[in-house]
């Protein structure tokens, strides 16, 4: 379905994947499959009982038989810790190979698939909220025009844009169909003129939202529509 090329707005198109599009997927399973190789260590450090060791053999010897008792049971409290840490690395490792499995698996399938959706996003200003996150990790909401806003994390930009054309008036997200993988967001045109920052003593700097929401809001009341929208106040 071919993208139209609203002035301001919201579209959303499918396509084939470009090859530098799955060239980028390819690398993402590339990373994905040396995770689940990846084997943490999960032995127990015996060495790191010798500071117990040593105190029993010592006191035990001169205060026999009660000189056993304390050197005893603090080494028998130490060998449970490094055991429990042993049985808690072998869990983590666990988990670790699960999740290098089911990503590489279903980058494979978004690969086999071929097509993505193409997100279209044209905007007529911007606010963001970059005092106390620092402008490489704030979140970008896009006024749409129609009373709409897009919001977008900063973080979740790959490649990493220029700062020069950063927040763009024209932008393409693009992710997978099978999975809903983010490929990559890609500025287009030039940069954004009107853009504020958003009064961060109104709203929390763990805002729960993700890339690629969208809400209602007005620009004049931007955070107590952030409010209502991720967090119900006022709703």
């Amino acid at each position: 379905m071919a993208i139209p090329n609203d002035p301001i707005g919201y579209a959303l198109g499918m396509r084939q994947m470009l090859p530098s599009e799955r060239r980028k997927l390819e690398s993402e399973i590339s990373l994905a499959e040396a995770e689940r190789e990846a084997r943490p260590d999960c032995r127990v450090h015996l060495g790191c009982l010798v500071p117990a060791i040593v105190p029993t053999l010592v006191i035990g010897a001169a205060w026999a038989p009660w000189g056993w008792v304390v050197p005893i049971a603090a080494t028998s409290w130490v060998a449970w810790r490094y055991i429990s840490d042993f049985r808690r690395a072998r869990r983590e490792l666990a988990r670790h190979i699960a999740e290098g499995e089911s990503r590489a698996r279903l980058l494979r399938a978004d690969l086999s698939d071929g097509r993505v959706q193409v997100e279209r996003v044209t905007a007529i200003r911007a606010a963001r909220a970059w005092e106390k996150q620092g402008p490489r990790l704030d979140p970008t909401f896009f006024d749409l025009g129609d009373g709409r806003f897009y919001a977008l994390r900063y973080i979740d930009i790959e490649p990493e844009p220029d700062d020069d054309l950063w927040p763009p008036r024209c932008m393409e997200v693009v992710t997978t169909v099978s999975s809903g993988e983010r490929i990559g967001v890609r500025p287009m045109g030039e940069r954004l003129s009107v853009v504020r920052a958003l009064d961060e003593s109104k709203i929390p700097l763990d805002l729960d939202f993700k890339s690629g929401d969208i809400f209602v809001g007005s620009w004049d009341s931007l955070e107590d529509d952030l409010m209502s929208a991720f967090f119900g106040v006022g709703a």
